[in-house]
């Protein structure tokens, strides 16, 4: 997983691997907080 703060309002999130449904399910967790993230779901790193 990597994190990248893009600025003070906006947070991408890539994930990499198989169990993309939890990251998935995270990234709305945060969104339903309030959070501005932005999530990439990938099977492998570019």
């Amino acid at each position: 997983m990597t994190i990248r703060v893009v600025s003070n309002d906006q947070i991408v999130i890539e994930f990499y691997g198989n169990k993309l449904d939890d990251a998935d399910a995270w990234l709305q967790t945060l969104r339903d907080q309030g959070l501005n993230v932005k999530g990439v779901l990938r099977r492998s790193r570019p």
